[in-house]
């Protein structure tokens, strides 16, 4: 039922989101279901995260770290000194995996009793805590990216993990990707870095050294894949173009994710619309989502889902499967909400 995910499914499997049983326990909160976004959860979540048997599984859904209302109850969580030191440090933990959380605990550490508190559960001055963990988000877009796409010159970095033994005609295959992989690499390198002149890790290592810090903002990656396109196929892109680390999307991104979703290049519109949807509601990605659907083709195991499908069920709590009549039906009540949520009052 948590792989069908579909509301129905979604309402039974919450009724198990309260026990204390613990084969059902982990059954409910070891499993893709603490992966969905549906705001339709936050009710339930505010309430399990008082039950001590189950905050420490609740505290873990991503709903709470990538929506406004999920890190306000967040926030309530760790200003509540009834709650046990552990649970709220592991709050704490939840906030200070995105940009947005970290900016929701700064504004709550302007009460001076919520700052004493954070500082008594971190061991440091709360400054100082929200300060390095923005710090080390940073370098997700700095230092961590030039030091993958150096890496990534080497073809020998693109090789299977240890063990692996491809046939011979996989072995050539895979040869052509990593001479691939290394050429988008350094074209990457290049056109983020605007220097034209390094051809080797070397010389790169050496830009980098005094160029230490240089970050990349995520508007500059996306114009990046709407200018090149095949540069989604290279995994230290693709990796940054849903921004979980940040928890929200940026409004200057948001026109360039609509824009890839017009792109000629399937695997483009497929990843803004995990962003988007990952995030929003918007009907646009919406749209596109469901088209991917109806070019991807059916399989009767239940587990094995399109990406497409996946990315819906677990922000609307719904699933058609391959159904896409009844997916466009439904988006049309999801437009309807949406353009009721966004008329002018007036």
């Amino acid at each position: 039922m948590i792989s069908i995910g579909g509301r129905e499914e979604t309402k039974l499997i919450l009724r198990f989101g309260n026990t204390h049983d613990k084969k059902e326990l982990w059954a409910v909160y070891n499993s893709q279901f603490r992966g969905v976004t549906w705001q339709g959860l936050l009710p339930h979540l505010r309430r399990w995260i008082t039950d001590p048997v189950i905050a420490e599984h609740a505290l873990e859904f991503s709903v709470l770290s990538h929506t406004q209302e999920g890190r306000e109850i967040l926030i309530q969580f760790i200003a509540d000194y009834e709650h046990e030191k552990v649970l709220r440090d592991k709050a704490i933990q939840q906030l200070t995996q995105t940009v947005a959380g970290i900016d929701e605990l700064e504004a709550a550490c302007a009460d001076q009793q919520v700052a004493d508190g954070i500082s008594t559960l971190v061991g440091i001055s709360c400054t100082q805590h929200l300060a390095n963990a923005r710090e080390q988000l940073a370098s997700h877009n700095a230092d961590n990216l030039w030091d993958e796409l150096i890496k990534g010159l080497d073809p020998m970095y693109w090789l299977p993990s240890s063990g692996t033994t491809l046939p011979p005609e996989t072995e050539a295959q895979y040869s052509e990707f990593r001479q691939h992989s290394s050429q988008l690499s350094l074209k990457c390198l290049r056109l983020l870095s605007g220097n034209s002149g390094g051809s080797t890790p070397g010389d790169w290592t050496s830009w980098r050294e005094s160029n230490a810090g240089r970050a990349v903002a995520l508007e500059e990656l996306l114009q990046l894949v709407l200018d090149h396109p095949e540069m989604i196929s290279h995994s230290t892109i693709v990796r940054r173009i849903v921004p979980h680390h940040i928890g929200a999307l940026p409004r200057t991104c948001i026109p360039l994710y609509h824009q890839m979703l017009q792109s000629d290049n399937v695997t483009v519109r497929y990843w803004a619309c995990q962003a988007l949807l990952a995030f929003t509601d918007s009907p646009e990605a919406i749209d596109v989502a469901i088209d991917l659907i109806d070019q991807s083709k059916p399989s009767d195991a239940a587990s094995v889902h399109p990406g497409a499908i996946s990315m819906l069920r677990n922000r609307f709590a719904v699933n058609y499967f391959w159904d896409t009549d009844a997916w466009r039906k439904w988006a049309s009540t999801i437009r309807s909400d949406v353009q009721e949520q966004n008329a002018d009052p007036r």
